[in-house]
């Protein structure tokens, strides 16, 4: 059964995603749990690059078994299958670890004429005054000039661009 990794919300209440992983699951074969598990975790599993790029529409196992399966992946154009092909090691990972396990082996690619895949909504973006990028700079000051303290300035300037764009 779908779990969500996600805490129930106040009242009681539990995010929509795990009531319809629920409901899917019943609705589809017990193989294609998978793919409703795919579908509602797509964008999770593979980044937001990659999500955009390819769609999974099919899962087949050999006979009675939960692993070693074929997943089905829909691309839009000749150059995302290309993009597919060269990366079926890194997607097949993304996915198995995922489930935990290695649930597929080999992805079947097909490109179809006319298909455009789910739209996702980009946040509005928000760039930082000097000041807030300032402030972030100050809070390092102390650390060595290096990798570190860079990475720590990034790490910092993106969770606050990140924190004005959900104000605004």
């Amino acid at each position: 059964m779908y779990k969500s990794k996600r805490k129930p919300t106040s009242y009681g209440l539990e995010p929509l995603n795990a009531a319809t992983g629920r409901i899917t699951q019943s609705i589809f074969k017990k193989s294609e749990g998978f793919l409703s598990t795919l579908i509602l975790d797509w964008h999770l599993i593979l980044g937001d690059t990659l999500s955009q790029n390819f769609f999974p529409s099919k899962v087949s196992f050999l006979h009675g078994k939960q692993k070693g399966g074929t997943l089905h992946i829909q691309v839009s154009s000749g150059s995302h299958s290309m993009m597919a092909y060269h990366m079926q090691p890194l997607i097949l990972e993304k996915i198995n670890r995922f489930y935990g396990y290695e649930a597929f082996n080999k992805l079947s690619i097909s490109q179809t004429k006319g298909f455009e895949l789910p739209k996702t909504s980009s946040p509005k973006s928000y760039t930082l005054t000097s000041e807030e990028k300032a402030s972030i700079l100050q809070l390092t000051y102390a650390l060595d000039e290096g990798d570190l303290k860079n990475a720590l300035d990034c790490l910092g300037q993106s969770l606050l661009e990140r924190e004005r764009q959900d104000e605004g």
